[in-house]
């Protein structure tokens, strides 16, 4: 089962954009609901956001103001009281407020297909887009284009390797918020070659095994950098018979950072699902 979703919110507010980069807060479903990063889009849409003690004031350059409070629905748009269909919320500092009152209330509009796997906000032809990850509780869940992975609250998201097709991504990091390990996976429809997956220019090999499992054939491999500390390791998992492969990686700074993220990264990685046609 492949799903091709796409959320576009179309804004012509005039301002200054702020372009999204690797780091950025993603946008995140909960109980059939889009929310997203309230400064992160204020300042996509030339808006300032400004916060105190729980309050949150947004302003645009065209004098449209918004206020919000974390916790509770009653909102104001234009100083004209509003009700939330859902109280905005703080998840490892940033404060998520419902994607369509957001838009509404500074002036855009916005098209959804639900569930939603991409928001793609577009100002003066300038896309901006914030990925959209499904809130579970425990982790979150990204949405590739033929797989889904879980991985830790409070990681960023850095999406790396197109699919074929250009609908989606096979290949995507996930950084910890104290940069000391960054786990990958690339999972395509079919086979494929992971750029990650490839020793760089000032790394060298430490190590190569490889073992057959039944159908599958399995590689590991482990470089560390030639002038520097860091360490990345990766696993590729092969089904010649049926022409489909996978890698999961991780780099780590030293043992003491990888043993501290170990059982997260296993669980990352049991938590794969692959789809197809």
């Amino acid at each position: 089962m492949h799903r091709m979703l796409t959320v576009c919110l179309a804004a012509m507010i005039m301002g200054s954009v702020a372009q999204a980069d690797a780091g950025s807060p993603v946008a995140l479903l909960r109980s059939g609901r889009t929310f997203v990063p309230v400064r992160a889009v204020g300042e996509m849409l030339g808006a300032t956001v400004v916060y105190a003690s729980g309050a949150i004031e947004v302003a645009t350059a065209s004098a449209r103001s918004v206020h919000l409070t974390v916790g509770q629905t009653a909102a104001s748009v234009d100083g004209a009281p509003v009700t939330l269909d859902a109280a905005p919320f703080i998840i490892g500092g940033l404060t998520y407020v419902p994607l369509r009152f957001m838009s509404e209330a500074l002036g855009a509009s916005v098209s959804c297909d639900t569930p939603c796997r991409t928001v793609l906000v577009i100002v003066s032809g300038t896309e901006l887009p914030l990925t959209v990850v499904i809130d579970r509780g425990a982790s979150l869940t990204y949405q590739g284009a033929w797989f889904d992975v879980d991985y830790p609250r409070g990681f960023t998201v850095l999406e790396r390797e197109l699919c074929a097709s250009s609908t989606g991504y096979d290949g995507v990091s996930f950084l910890s918020p104290d940069g000391a390990v960054e786990f990958y996976v690339f999972s395509p429809q079919w086979s494929g070659q992971s750029q990650w997956a490839t020793i760089k220019p000032g790394e060298r090999e430490v190590s190569r095994s490889q073992e057959r499992q039944g159908d599958k054939l399995i590689t590991w491999v482990e470089v560390a950098g030639e002038d520097g500390p860091s360490h990345r390791a990766w696993v590729e998992i092969a089904n010649p018979t049926y022409n489909v492969n996978h890698f999961f990686g991780i780099r780590y700074q030293n043992q003491a950072d990888y043993q501290r993220y170990q059982s997260r990264y296993l669980s990352f990685k049991e938590s794969l699902v692959q789809y197809a046609d």
